[in-house]
């Protein structure tokens, strides 16, 4: 059975035609699965497609930040979105231990239930192979791999801002709230205003509490940074987006 989504209008009550009791008789785990990720997807490409238009419209240059990058999906959906708007300019550094979620044990304010050590691997020689196979700005790419503590040090800092990179966008999927402790610390210093800000994980754990995980680490975060954070767009349930000003 397929289970791909679409929203079809009819003329009389509901108004909308959805899938009944014998349409869905055969409705297994596979079309569970692809019918949330369509879902999720989808939800991501719409804001790809307007956070660039944001960028567009306000004249905003920078690069591409990602922390997290399994599947190697959002990064190609930044990808596609700047040759639509001809951002030739644009670096794109992917940010990834390439090894999967790291291990931090029982340690408060983690969330291990969900994610476990290892998973969410993908390695950095498949990211840059399916790069490869998308075809854009495959030479304006790079990778810094290692789990944060080690990779995001001040002398990967140093030479990003050696050589003027700034944030135009940058999306955080680091799944943990240690991790992005990390990668909040390792931004400050590339934001401008217009920048960007896109939280995947921001509701996916504890249930959406905000004092908690990883709503907690970006609170933390806007209480010692520089600049201040104006809500922007939700992506789906469980993504959140903030732009930059001062």
């Amino acid at each position: 059975m397929k289970s791909s989504i679409k929203i079809k209008n009819i003329e009389n009550e509901p108004y909308a035609y959805f899938q009944n009791g014998a349409e869905l008789k055969s409705w297994n785990k596979a079309n569970e699965v692809s019918y949330n990720q369509q879902l999720r997807q989808k939800a991501k490409v719409k804001f790809y497609q307007n956070a660039f238009d944001f960028l567009y419209s306000h004249s905003i240059a920078g690069d591409y930040f990602e922390f997290g990058c399994h599947k190697v999906r959002t990064f190609r959906m930044a990808l596609t979105e700047a040759r639509k708007k001809n951002f030739n300019d644009m670096n794109f550094l992917a940010f990834d231990s390439f090894e999967g979620s790291p291990d931090y044990g029982n340690q408060n304010k983690e969330h291990n239930d969900i994610y476990t050590p290892g998973g969410l691997s993908t390695s950095e020689k498949t990211f840059l192979k399916t790069i490869k196979e998308h075809g854009l700005f495959i030479d304006k790419i790079k990778t810094f791999k290692g789990f944060y503590k080690d990779s995001l040090n001040i002398e990967n800092k140093q030479k990003l801002l050696n050589d003027n990179h700034k944030i135009s966008l940058v999306t955080m999927d680091c799944s943990f709230y240690s991790s992005f402790v990390c990668a909040f610390d390792f931004i400050e210093d590339f934001l401008q205003e217009g920048s960007i800000i896109y939280i995947d994980d921001y509701r996916v754990t504890y249930k959406g509490n905000p004092e908690k995980g990883v709503p907690l680490s970006f609170k933390e975060f806007k209480e010692k940074s520089i600049f201040k954070y104006e809500a922007f767009l939700n992506v789906g349930w469980f993504g959140k987006s903030y732009i930059v000003y001062k």
